[in-house]
């Protein structure tokens, strides 16, 4: 049996969702039908043959009566039997035939006999029935007091109660036929609307290509389920199509910026073969001018792998204890050589502050910022480098300079990859536009932030803001 069910359901889950909705709508139209038309017949039949057994239980208490007022009275066996016979009636409701004589065991109805004896379940109602099919309710009760003794039955023709019955559970049955025929029919229908939105999904899904991502599906009038699956969906294309054009502004701006110094390279490799290996001058300045545009492709290279290997969420962060103070001590130092005193830092970090995050990663993050700082502070500037405890399980490292600043409206672009404020100065001073891009995704994997604040003309702040907590594992 088990196996049987399983089959029946591995065979309806294998349909079309549209005629699974309509199979599983009708079988439970049909099982709620089903129940209705049963306790339809069952009320219908409790109660109409209780109406018909009250009235025999009814009758024989009348008789008894009767018979109860005669015995207190006295009279005598000829008025006895009149007594009964004037008792007897035949109506479309019952017919009783009062019995009492002790051997008196038949009698006829409709010229047909009635073999029910008279002391055969006394004071209960059966059912006895002909040989055609006519159907009666009896009840045998037996009267005595002192010396009248009676053996009493009633009976009621119940055979158009069964008829009632055979037209109503015919009745009943076409009922449920054109019912079910009608829920298969508002099944479909019902099935149809609701799956009309899901085949607009599945049409307009067809439809959107990489080359058209700006498409979107339609929304039904209705707040509903699907309302929210559809908004859902045209989040995720509007992700996708974000994500499309980042991925193709990220490999222009990537071929363009490797395009920059292979141009240059080839172009002295040309000097270089033409005439200029004979020029000493020339030479000297062409392999600086190489080694230089070498460089810049290497550090290039180096962010796009950082990039890449972030996108696809394969850098591992080592979370150590770092002790704040001896970073900021060891880069500014490093800083500083590099720097060659062309700038005046000044270092505000003489409180020790522990942060867990990968030593590694930070050290480029903070080298990242100074090298900006360095990059667009004239000679002679001003750099800060101090920290500070932002909240109880946060420090803040802050690098401020007086260089020349940012555009307001260019804040909010600045981690944006390979975006520069001013091809001019970017020219000038080199760079990628993929370090704060990598600064920014640095910060984000500790759970960190960064904010930048610039006014144009007197200066950058940057803040970076970490964590105490081994929280990050």
């Amino acid at each position: 049996m088990k196996n049987i069910f399983n089959k029946i359901s591995d065979k309806v889950y294998s349909l079309k969702i549209s005629y699974r909705i309509t199979f599983i709508y009708t079988m439970f139209f049909l099982v709620i039908l089903l129940f209705i038309n049963i306790i339809v017949s069952s009320l219908t039949n409790v109660i109409i043959l209780g109406m018909m057994k009250n009235e025999l239980i009814n009758q024989r208490n009348y008789v008894f009566a009767q018979l109860q007022q005669y015995n207190t009275f006295g009279g005598s066996v000829i008025n006895l039997k009149n007594l009964l016979l004037s008792l007897n009636r035949e109506d479309k409701y019952i017919y009783s035939n009062i019995k009492y004589q002790k051997n008196d065991y038949y009698w006829t109805y409709k010229n047909m006999t009635i073999k029910i004896p008279l002391e055969k379940n006394l004071n209960s109602i059966n059912v006895y029935r002909l040989e055609d099919g006519t159907t009666f309710l009896y009840l045998n009760s037996k009267y005595e007091k002192g010396d009248l003794k009676i053996n009493l039955q009633l009976i009621k023709d119940i055979t158009e109660l069964n008829n009632f019955y055979t037209v109503l559970r015919m009745i009943l049955f076409i009922t449920s036929i054109i019912s079910l025929i009608t829920s298969i029919f508002l099944g479909k229908i019902l099935t149809k609307s609701i799956l009309t939105p899901i085949k607009n999904i599945t049409n307009t899904s067809k439809d959107i290509t990489v080359k058209n991502l700006d498409k979107r599906i339609t929304l039904p009038e209705n707040d509903d389920e699907i309302t929210e699956l559809i908004n859902v969906i045209n989040t995720m294309i509007e992700r996708l199509e974000i994500s499309f054009k980042n991925q193709s502004k990220f490999i222009s701006d990537a071929s363009h910026e490797l395009r920059t110094p292979l141009s240059v390279i080839n172009g002295y490799i040309d000097i270089l073969d033409s005439w200029g290996k004979d020029n000493k001058e020339i030479l000297d300045e062409s392999i600086v001018t190489i080694k230089d545009e070498v460089m810049n492709m290497t550090n290039l290279i180096e962010r796009l792998l950082f990039i890449a290997r972030e996108d696809n969420k394969k850098i591992q962060l080592n979370l150590d204890k770092i002790n704040v103070k001896e970073l900021i001590d060891k880069i500014s130092k490093d800083t500083k050589l590099i720097d060659k005193n062309k700038h005046n830092f000044i270092i505000k970090n003489e409180i020790e502050y522990f942060i867990y995050a990968d030593k590694k990663l930070i050290l480029q993050l903070i080298r990242i910022i100074l090298e900006n700082s360095i990059k667009y502070t004239e000679a002679g500037g001003e750099i800060k480098i101090y920290t500070y405890l932002e909240s109880e399980n946060r420090i803040a490292i802050v690098i401020e300079d007086t260089g020349i600043g940012i555009p307001k409206e260019d804040i909010p672009n600045l981690f944006n990859r390979f975006y520069r404020v001013d091809e001019s100065r970017a020219k000038k001073t080199g760079g990628t536009g993929l370090g704060l891009s990598i600064a920014k995704s640095i910060v984000d994997m500790h759970n960190g932030n960064i904010f930048i604040e610039s006014e144009l003309g007197k200066g950058t702040k940057t803040t970076i803001i970490l964590t105490k907590k081994r929280e990050l594992e």
